[in-house]
């Protein structure tokens, strides 16, 4: 067909002659209907706009193509959607199988969507039926990452929603914006749209990726009591806590909203949610004392019972401190006389609980104080250190003549209980002296508590500057600090200091090492959720296993786009068991996403390949949400010149220097008494940890001096050949002293 014939057709079906161009398209064959006119529509375009099925047929039959967008980069098929054309958009379907250019229903727009997402915008159901019943596919997503599922979320439209879920058996998938289809909806306050999803087995639990927020955080922020109560009755899990480490109820508290405390609260049978704490170390408990004000007695009221009381948060007090601030105290004496207290504890002002009683409620505070020793020494049915503490945890009918002797005399359990509170009273007071004298031991609580299960800590010699860099050698150097010091140690150190080729080639790649490439044998890498092993570490793993050793320390060195990260493997020969620590907790650090589960998996197929035996630990089986490096960063105020980006490297070599100084410690127990050892003493994490440093860069820096060199010369490279020679040597040797020793 000639150009004067094509502009003919263009002017015929703008003017909307459609016999005149249903006779055209029949009498000429030979039409190129793939061009536009001067306004850059096509004839199919024109046909579609004035919904024509008759012409859009007959334009099918001259092989047109159909993949065609708009100026906005919509198929053509966004304005048959937009205006519900069904016989146009089912004649589109129909053809385009057979037709040229990519097949319709797959087109997508400049943001990313396809013409079932437009059905779903505009709410048209019987063309969201239609595209499903071509095969649309639903897990194609727009440039927000927005399947099917979460555009219909969007739209509001319930019945949308029902189509699409029964077609769709993944309801969990994450957008770009970290959103699952149910947070959508209860960001939208969907109650019918969330309970279909809920009802069809949408994760309840699951955590969006900016903050971390389950769908219970998003219906608390919206005071939305149905959808709360809906969630509650599903089995959500209370105690997921988000980024900041805080969970549902936290919030809830904070805006002063009964509804929604009263509804988690009580029908939620595991309170341990009341006990976690939070990036200031605040306990449910502690918030309420925060915003404290004569409506908030209701919190304490309901929460006291379950709250421990002896949790200090990163300002150093207990809610003991605040009961008494606050003069609340003897409101609760009954329920105080079955709580763990501890009065000697001081805060960041330097101030115990002790220091802040009034002096004229003083006997009535110190008996409570000695009714909840005597509590507890029976309820916690330990085997006591302290012959008082033996001996009152017990009835009259189980102590020996001697013991009843050490009591005075005693005669039946009224007299053993008496004689024991004021046995108990005498050695409290005896203990308050001393405290204000200062001669009392940090590890001593006015609980009851072996004294065995303390841990030493200290904030060390104060370092000015820091020059621990966190780069490869400090890690191995680190290495080398623990098992100088911890004899029954081995790590999976490879004697062997020819390359491993692998190991080379990927620090290379990210410009993280020099020549010194002989010295990596020592980490597993994790890359772009792919794990990188050292030369025959099954075998050095192995060695390790059958010597004469307590533990085996493996450095994890994770490595993304945004920087580095530093985690240990511990494994404990006697339990068989090996666990992953994570500095920063619980959880990964923000914003260095490296894909924790994956690294998990990964590891215990490791282990289980070389012993089905072997217990994998991961990080959430024994640390809580809010780690080491968390507390350690929220001191921003203690930062000095000098510091490094992060500990990471420092608080793996301090845990690990800790777990085997107080190997007979359960790890959950251990990580519990290291934070009241800090706690408790009011040291500054970051001061602490930048102290410690000393224990690694003393080594390395005598080694790079026995070169002629400091750590200055080697980040910059700044040394000749024979001084790497030598350095190389000296460290070797320091290599093999470890390996041998064992």
């Amino acid at each position: 067909m000639n150009n004067t014939n094509i502009t003919i057709l263009f002017k015929t079906i703008r003017k909307q002659e459609w016999k005149k161009c249903l006779k055209l398209l029949d009498t000429i064959n030979d039409y190129d209907l793939n061009i536009k006119d001067e306004n850059s529509n096509y004839v199919l375009s024109y046909a579609v706009k004035y919904n024509r099925p008759e012409i859009v047929k007959k334009i099918f039959e001259k092989n047109m193509r159909h993949d065609i967008v708009d100026e906005s980069g919509r198929s053509i098929i966004y304005e048959a959607v937009s205006n519900n054309y069904y016989e146009i958009i089912k004649i589109f379907l129909e053809q385009s199988i057979l037709g040229v250019g990519t097949y319709v229903i797959n087109i997508k727009d400049l943001n990313g969507n396809i013409p079932l997402h437009y059905a779903i915008m505009f709410k048209k159901i019987e063309l969201v039926k239609l595209f499903l019943k071509y095969n649309s596919n639903l897990y194609t997503t727009d440039d927000n990452g927005y399947t099917a599922l979460h555009l219909a979320v969007k739209s509001g439209d319930y019945e949308i929603v029902n189509i699409i879920i029964k077609n769709m058996k993944k309801l969990n998938i994450i957008s770009l914006k970290g959103e699952t289809a149910l947070h959508i909806a209860i960001n939208y306050q969907y109650y019918n749209i969330t309970k279909i999803l809920v009802d069809n087995g949408a994760d309840i639990n699951v955590k969006n990726i900016e903050n971390e927020f389950t769908p219970l955080h998003y219906a608390v922020g919206w005071e939305n009591i149905d959808i709360i109560n809906l969630l509650i009755g599903k089995g959500v899990d209370c105690s997921i806590q988000d980024i900041y480490g805080n969970t549902p109820i936290i919030y809830a508290i904070r805006e002063n909203n009964i509804n929604c405390f009263d509804i988690i609260f009580n029908n939620t049978e595991d309170k341990k949610f009341v006990n976690l704490w939070n990036f200031y170390g605040k306990i449910v408990l502690h918030e309420v004392f925060d915003n404290y004000t004569v409506s908030h007695k209701y919190y304490v009221d309901k929460l006291i019972k379950y709250s421990n009381l002896t949790t200090q948060d990163a300002n150093g007090n207990t809610c003991l401190h605040h009961l008494i601030k606050k003069n609340l105290w003897f409101d609760y004496i009954d329920i105080l006389k079955e709580k763990r207290l501890n009065v000697f504890v001081r805060n960041y002002e330097n101030m115990s609980v002790i220091d802040m009683l009034n002096i004229k409620d003083y006997d009535k505070f110190i008996n409570v104080i000695v009714d909840s020793y005597m509590f507890n020494l029976k309820k916690e049915g330990k085997e006591w250190k302290k012959e008082l503490d033996k001996i009152c945890s017990r009835n009259f009918n189980e102590l020996t003549k001697d013991e009843k002797e050490y009591i005075g005399n005693i005669k039946d359990n009224n007299d053993m209980y008496s004689n024991c509170k004021k046995l108990i009273k005498n050695k409290f007071i005896e203990n308050i002296e001393k405290y204000n004298k200062g001669e009392l031991d940090y590890c001593y609580k006015s609980y009851p508590n072996n004294i065995g299960n303390c841990v030493n800590i200290e904030e060390g010699l104060k370092l000015d500057v820091c020059t621990f860099t966190g780069t490869l050698l400090d890690v191995l150097i680190g290495l080398i600090f623990i098992m100088k010091k911890h004899p029954k140690i081995c790590s999976v150190i490879n004697k062997n200091v020819s390359n491993n080729n692998t190991l080379c080639n990927h620090y290379k790649s990210i410009n993280k090492i020099n020549d010194f490439c002989n010295f990596i044998h020592f980490e597993i890498i994790w890359t772009n959720n792919k794990m990188i092993l050292i030369d025959d570490f099954i075998n050095l793993f192995n060695d390790c296993r059958v010597k004469d050793i307590n533990f085996i320390l493996i450095p994890i060195g994770i490595e993304m786009d945004n920087g580095s990260h530093a985690n240990y493997l511990i494994y404990d020969k006697n339990s068989n068991e090996i666990e992953r620590f994570e500095p920063h907790g619980g959880t990964v650090p923000t914003g260095f996403n490296y894909n924790s589960t994956n690294l998990d998996m990964s590891l215990e197929e490791l282990f289980i390949d070389i012993d089905p035996k072997i217990k994998y630990i991961k990080p959430t089986d024994y640390i809580s949400k809010v780690g080491f490096q968390i507390m350690d960063s929220l001191e921003d105020k203690k930062h000095k010149i000098g510091d490094p980006g992060g500990f990471c490297a420092l608080w793996c070599i301090w845990y690990a220097d800790n777990r085997f100084t107080y190997n007979t410690y359960d790890r959950h127990k251990l990580i519990k008494y290291l934070f009241t050892g800090i706690k408790s003493q009011n040291i500054s994490y970051k001061n602490m940890i930048r102290n410690y440093s000393r224990n690694v860069i003393t080594i390395r820096d005598n080694l790079l001096s026995l070169s002629n060199i400091d750590i200055n010369d080697w980040i910059n490279e700044n040394y000749t050949n024979n001084q790497l020679d030598t350095f190389k040597g000296n460290l070797i040797n320091e290599i093999n002293k470890c390996i041998q020793r064992i």
